[in-house]
């Protein structure tokens, strides 16, 4: 979460992380179910509010 809140994108934390953006898009999309939100802004800002980000 704490790179998604960062703004970077699948492809940078994949780089991040030595994954690919494939590998890192399974994970995003589980936190933004869990989260209850349907784009990075929102994920970002609920995560904030719940003191995830």
């Amino acid at each position: 979460m704490r790179l998604i809140a960062a703004g970077k994108s699948n492809r940078e934390i994949g780089g991040e992380l030595f994954v690919t953006p494939n590998t890192v898009a399974r994970p995003v999309s589980s936190i933004f179910l869990k989260i209850d939100s349907s784009n990075r802004v929102e994920a970002t800002s609920s995560a904030t509010q719940i003191g995830l980000a």
